[in-house]
């Protein structure tokens, strides 16, 4: 800087410029330089009024006169060569000062350091230099250390506005300002700073903690509008924005939650509070409040897409196993409210493999097996699953029963009789142990062990009974279809149907005519299926028929003949070539079925012909507008119905009509049908051998195939109800290895 004072200037006429060279040359004139440094030096300059730029700082003139000195005329007055420049002078005081404040600070001593800097910046007092400025950032930093921020940063100022550009004076008021929230303080202090910056480097990190600072003085004008206008989106979508580009994610969350609030559709509200909850997972790391947000988005909108599979996905990230566990048992919930079956399945499954692998609460899984089974009785695999875990707890005929179950729903799937082998053997239940191994036998998946369990206790010749079927064990026989308000109907009109249709056949001479020499006595015949006939009759406890033997073929082997008295027909495929557990299954199902109708099918033995007969016997009871050939068939009736039968017609007429009235006839045909053969399987004892004979039947009844019959044969052979008859009428193999 360079300062020319001219000192008492006379009264000129000419211009200032004309009269200092004038003085100059003669001579009569004395001129100094000030250093640029001094305060005093800028204000002189300042009170002059009169300044230019130079490399060394101003050029002033006196006030006496008018002009200006450039650089041209201070090169041409050679005013460089002619001036004498004044070096300020030390205050000895001052600097004895400053030594003295710099010893204390160094030993923490804060008060003798404060007040030897107080007594410096005193002496500085007309200063205004950087020194005077350094004395004052001392001091911030004695009032800093001290705790007295608001302090230090008064100070701290007063030393900027005196030297703007001391670096350690603008570090320290940046951290101040930092520290006080003041982020537009900050900013625009480190735009000071990085005009000094000497490396690109330095001048990167200034740039980026300047927006930093700016980016926080953003977000806090932000917050503050939001204040005045709470809700306003667009002030909330800018603080989001201004957030997440600061990283400051979890206000970033809270702000981005408030701006769904906003949002007054649910779907829309949900799909929103999805994304927050997606921010909060990925950035924050807070599992449960991400696990509440997307809970509050499926509140919502239940169906919000992805939403309880990122609360699944979040919570196994961070393996928290109980709150998987509390996160489905809350979804459950929902969808069960909501009625989605599938989907509440399928969440079933997944606790229960949860309970059961990580957390290792058998029992809870049980509980959430059990509750899926309800909701899908056809899950297989989920009643293996049951029924291991109910194996594991030592609930072994809960086991057993839930595979007895599992193999209604998949009677071909041989794990299921796997299992239920095991189980039998724990529990020490030989019967139906033998019978599994028939079943696995029976579809080609046995094992050579069960292969051999199958060998020893297959039937060869019929055993001994104890009993006889007895009214509660024809219970166990009935399929679930089956309708008893028919089959008491039936039983109550057959006698009546049955007599009214042999008179109608004498009377047209069609009753069937056998000779004498075609029948058989079951006490005195050779022959296998005749004396089987008599067997089966007595474990049945059904009177023995009438038995005719043919060396003609007839379909299915057996038939009943429609005669007054019980009469069976045994054609050429019963007489040789069967096995005894097959010419038992034949015959049993032959004779339960005659015995659970009544006969009514011998002599009807269509269906629409059996409903006429039901719809007449109905009719006696309940008159109704009726067809003239049914009409007439009631009539027909009518007389034949004893008091006692008419008795037994009118209850079951008032239960059917207390019920819907329907008299749904092929159902009933297919549950007569499945314990006929049940009936048959029951004292025949070999699964395999009642498959044989199916299989070549050829007969479709009530729409059952031959695969229908065996699909059902199958699970009620293992079932605890087939294997409670066997041992109550004496022919299970514990009981026919004991006789041996």
């Amino acid at each position: 800087m360079r300062i020319v004072l001219v000192l008492d200037p006379p009264v000129f006429k000419t211009s200032s410029l004309a009269w200092l060279r004038e003085s100059l040359e003669a001579g009569a004139a004395t001129l100094v330089t000030l250093p640029g440094v001094d305060p005093l030096t800028r204000a002189l300059a300042e009170a002059l009024g009169s300044h230019e730029p130079g490399d060394e700082g101003f050029v002033v003139l006196a006030r006496a006169g008018t002009g200006r000195c450039s650089a041209a005329d201070w090169d041409a007055l050679e005013l460089g060569k002619r001036v004498r420049r004044i070096e300020p002078v030390e205050d000895p005081a001052v600097e004895g000062a400053i030594v003295e404040g710099a010893q204390h600070f160094d030993a923490g001593d804060w008060e003798r350091a404060y007040r030897a800097y107080s007594t410096a910046d005193s002496l500085l007092a007309w200063e205004h230099g950087p020194r005077r400025a350094e004395v004052l950032v001392c001091l911030g930093n004695i009032e800093l250390a001290r705790g007295n921020a608001a302090a230090a940063a008064a100070l701290l100022d007063r030393a900027l506005a005196i030297f703007p550009d001391h670096q350690a004076g603008l570090r320290r008021r940046i951290e101040l300002a930092r520290v006080a929230h003041e982020a537009a303080i900050a900013a625009a202090l480190g735009r000071r700073l990085f005009a000094r910056a000497e490396s690109d480097t330095a001048r990167a990190d200034l740039l980026s903690a300047i927006a930093d600072d700016s980016l926080t003085a953003t977000i806090e004008a932000l917050q503050q509008a939001l204040t005045l206008r709470p809700r306003d989106p667009r002030l909330l979508e800018r603080l989001q924005a201004a957030l997440e580009a600061a990283g400051r994610w979890r206000e970033a969350v809270d702000t981005k939650v408030a701006l769904s609030e906003t949002i007054e559709s649910p779907r829309d509200r949900a799909r929103a509070m999805t994304a927050a909850a997606g921010m909060c997972a990925r950035r924050t790391n807070d599992v449960p409040r991400a696990v509440a947000l997307y809970e509050a988005a499926i509140a919502d909108d239940p169906s919000a897409p992805g939403a309880f599979e990122a609360i699944e996905s979040v919570l196994l990230k961070n393996e928290d196993f109980a709150g998987i566990e509390r996160a489905y048992v809350r979804q459950l919930e929902r969808l069960v409210e909501r009625s989605e079956k599938a989907a509440a399945t399928s969440m079933l499954d997944r606790l229960a493999t949860l309970r059961a692998d990580r957390l290792y609460d058998i029992h809870g899984a049980i509980v959430a097996l059990d509750q899926l089974v309800v909701l899908a009785p056809s899950n297989v695999d989920a009643r293996l699953r049951l029924a291991s875990l109910l194996e594991r707890t030592d609930q072994i005929e809960l086991a057993a029963r839930c595979l007895e179950t599992a193999a209604e729903w998949g009677p071909t799937r041989p794990d299921t009789f796997r299992d239920l082998h095991r189980v039998c053997h724990r529990l020490e239940d030989v019967d139906r142990g033998y019978s599994v191994c028939a079943v696995l036998v029976q579809l080609g998946e046995a094992d050579l062990d069960e292969q051999a369990e199958y060998r020893r206790f297959a039937p060869e010749t019929t055993p001994r009974p104890r009993a006889a079927v007895d009214a509660a064990s024809w219970a166990e026989l009935y399929a679930a279809e089956h309708d008893e308000v028919v089959s008491r109907v039936v039983r109550a009109i057959a006698p009546a149907a049955n007599a009214l249709r042999i008179e109608q056949l004498r009377s047209a001479k069609r009753l069937p005519e056998l000779s004498q020499s075609e029948r058989h006595d079951p006490e005195k015949t050779t022959l296998t299926a005749v004396r089987t006939v008599a067997w089966a009759c007595a474990v049945l406890g059904i009177p023995v028929p009438e038995v005719y033997a043919k060396t003609d073929d007839i379909p299915g082997g057996i038939a009943h003949l429609p005669l007054p008295e019980p009469a069976l027909l045994l054609g050429k495929s019963m007489l040789s070539g069967r096995s005894v557990p097959e010419l038992v299954f034949a015959i049993g199902r032959e004779l339960c079925c005659q015995h659970l109708t009544g006969r009514l099918v011998t002599f009807y033995p269509t269906l629409p012909e059996l409903r006429s007969v039901l719809v007449a016997g109905v009719a006696q009871v309940l008159p109704s507008s009726l067809p003239s050939e049914v009409l007439q068939l009631r009539d027909s009736l009518q007389a034949r119905v004893d008091p006692p039968r008419r008795a037994e017609l009118e209850q079951a007429v008032g239960a059917l009509t207390a019920r819907d009235g329907r008299l749904d006839l092929k159902p009933w045909i297919r549950a007569i049908e499945l314990a006929s053969c049940r009936a048959g399987l029951l004292i025949c004892g070999d699964i395999t051998a009642a498959a044989r004979v199916l299989a070549v039947d050829g007969r479709v009844v009530g729409g059952l195939s031959a695969a229908d019959r065996i699909r059902d044969l199958i699970p009620f052979s293992v079932s605890a109800r087939c294997a409670k008859v066997r041992r109550a009428i004496g022919i299970d193999v514990a009981a026919a290895s004991s006789g041996k």
